[in-house]
């Protein structure tokens, strides 16, 4: 079970190397001839230093920069030598975005993994819910005339599951042709009528229309009568991630077999448990049921 937060923690703070006029230094290009550029690149290389030789690490400094037009989060990272976690998470930003050239963003001088202490995206709740945030420290941040309270852990990354959020898992839709009917989580059971749980979304197509593989993997699974799934496939992805294909009237793909992200897997049907031809897929992620919306780049 993961640690939580307490108010009771100790909070330390570290100098923000804010200007006279209460903004942070600006980084105006990404070239050893701009001083902060060339500063954030040592200041990157001494706190690698320091963590090697079980040294002191250096406080954090911030800096502010805009990213040019069309250049995406992850590419920007590798610019600044840091994980594109760090960047991510201090900023609140939840995807692989492109920037507009317009948007400017906090460069911190180290690694860490950064959670607002007012969580509101799906990403920040993932986080706070996959790290043991007991003994973090904090900083404060400001944002024009506000500050706010960021608990950060050193040189931390996200976990599979957040890493797959962030990265947009699942490159294509299952059923390009189809519209998701039916969501995950708590719904009205189409044969009873109770309210139950719904562990994927359904996806309504015409049976026989082509399902896709969303994602590089591997067959795990061919399965055929089952009471529920009826005619269904699993596939074995990167970052301990599973996918379920349900209710179709044709497999066209073989256990341990290969297979690409947009590859034709199968057909839509109504086997086992289903009220018309419809797929319905699950995303599986450390043996829990995950909403597949969250990883859908849709």
């Amino acid at each position: 079970m993961k640690k939580r937060l307490s108010p009771l923690l100790l909070l330390i703070f570290f100098p923000a190397a804010l200007f006279g006029n209460g903004t942070y230094p600006e980084i105006t290009e990404l070239y050893a001839a701009d001083p902060q550029y060339a500063q954030l690149c040592f200041d990157i290389e001494a706190y690698y230093s320091a963590q090697a030789a079980g040294g002191e690490l250096p406080g954090f400094v911030f800096r502010r920069y805009t990213p040019a037009e069309g250049m995406t989060l992850i590419a920007l990272s590798s610019l600044l030598s840091l994980p594109f976690e760090t960047i991510a998470s201090l900023n609140r930003i939840s995807s692989n975005i492109v920037f507009d050239g317009k948007t400017e963003i906090l460069v911190p001088n180290r690694p860490a993994l950064f959670l607002p202490e007012r969580r509101k995206s799906d990403l920040e709740l993932m986080v706070f819910e996959g790290h043991d945030w007991n003994g973090e420290q904090s900083v404060r941040i400001r944002s024009g005339d506000l500050k706010e309270l960021f608990f950060w852990l050193d040189g931390q990354s996200y976990g599979d599951l957040e890493r797959s959020y962030f990265l947009g898992f699942l490159r294509f839709f299952p059923v390009p042709k189809g519209r998701i009917t039916s969501d995950y989580g708590l719904r009205k059971d189409p044969f009873h009528g109770r309210e139950s749980f719904h562990g994927g979304v359904d996806i309504a197509a015409p049976a026989g229309t082509d399902v896709i593989c969303p994602q590089n993997g591997t067959v795990a699974l061919c399965g055929e009568g089952h009471p529920i799934y009826g005619t269904y496939i699993e596939i074995i992805h990167d970052n301990n991630v599973r996918t379920r294909y349900a209710h179709l009237s044709k497999i066209y793909v073989t256990e341990n077999q290969f297979v690409a992200g947009g590859d034709i897997i199968a057909a839509v049907g109504s086997t086992g448990r289903a009220t018309g031809p419809h797929l319905h897929f699950e995303f599986i992620s450390d043996n829990a049921k995950k909403d597949p919306r969250l990883f859908l780049n849709f």
